[in-house]
């Protein structure tokens, strides 16, 4: 409730204040973006299944916050296992990871891509 509510009040208000002035709806809406990270936050730990003791409730949850956050939960979900499965690992880089090379990768790319 801490982050949902002022969210949607948040949100309201300046759907509301379209009509009044365009650059007070963009100046909540980006005061707004602050407590869409917050819903991120929870989602993510959610699919960590920290949030809640349950399962159950970290799914639905994290499903209902997808909604929000415009992430799909369950695919959110697979491709963050899959991440913290593979950080640090060469041979199976894949999704989400920060590009890392090797040194003979870094050596054989032009000046220009290793800036």
């Amino acid at each position: 409730m801490v982050t949902a509510l002022p969210f949607f009040v948040i949100f309201a208000v300046s759907w509301w204040s379209v009509a009044i002035s365009p650059w007070l709806a963009v100046g909540l809406s980006l005061i707004n973006a602050a407590f869409v990270i917050r819903l991120f936050v929870i989602q993510h730990d959610c699919g960590h299944g920290a949030f809640f003791e349950s399962r159950f409730w970290n799914g639905w949850c994290g499903r209902l916050l997808g909604v929000l956050t415009l992430t799909p939960f369950d695919m959110w979900k697979q491709n963050h296992a899959l991440h913290h499965a593979t950080t640090g690992n060469l041979d199976h880089r894949g999704t989400g990871d920060i590009p890392t090379l090797t040194i003979a990768e870094y050596r054989a790319r032009s000046l220009a891509a290793r800036a």
